[in-house]
């Protein structure tokens, strides 16, 4: 009898797992690093279009299962033999405001502190004062705010960028576990 209920759990605890193979919560938004395409369409996300050069694809969605409420956009890239692999989140525009876009990156810096512990780096570097903020932030060394938390398996990078239109917005890149040697097949393959 007691190899009946021991055969009933394993087989609810297969089923279960097979049902919902996107259920690990080891990369953000509820998706599961290693993933191919297929498992994060069953988890919820909606591809509004996917690009694939044959070892990556990257999947662009308005959103993921548990992505935050401000989502714009979330790229999702997934390697024919390692799966999800890199994440990069975008924020929706956080308008002219200079002020309000550094409480949104502080905001933004301390919900993944908690999530990844402190971070590694946090790079504040202001525009001049004599240059436009979000235009600055566009243009490369004219300003950064980048904060970067490095795990055991996961390296996480959040920026606040700018449009030379005066616009801002968040980013959150997401590494996974296997992205180096994914890297090293797309520098292989140039």
């Amino acid at each position: 009898m007691a190899s009946a209920s021991f055969h009933r759990a394993t087989v609810f605890l297969l089923a279960l797992a097979w049902a919902s193979p996107v259920l690990a919560g080891d990369a953000p938004f509820g998706l599961r690093w290693g993933a191919n395409v297929a498992e994060l369409k069953i988890a919820g996300v909606g591809a509004s279009g996917i690009k694939d050069d044959g070892i990556l694809a990257t999947v662009i969605a308005g959103t993921a299962p548990q992505a935050p409420a401000d989502t714009a956009e979330v790229r999702l890239q997934v390697h024919r033999q390692y799966g999800l692999q890199r994440i990069v989140w975008r924020s929706r525009d956080l308008g002219a405001d200079p002020a309000g876009a550094l409480d949104s990156f502080h905001r933004r810096q301390d919900l993944l502190s908690r999530e990844f512990g402190p971070p590694r780096s946090v790079e504040e570097d202001l525009p001049p004062g004599t240059q436009p903020f979000f235009p600055c932030l566009a243009q490369d060394g004219c300003a950064s705010i980048v904060a970067v938390w490095r795990t055991g398996d996961v390296d996480v990078r959040l920026r606040l960028s700018g449009s030379a239109d005066g616009r801002g917005w968040l980013e959150t890149v997401y590494l996974g576990p296997d992205w180096n040697d994914v890297a090293q097949q797309i520098k292989g393959h140039r």
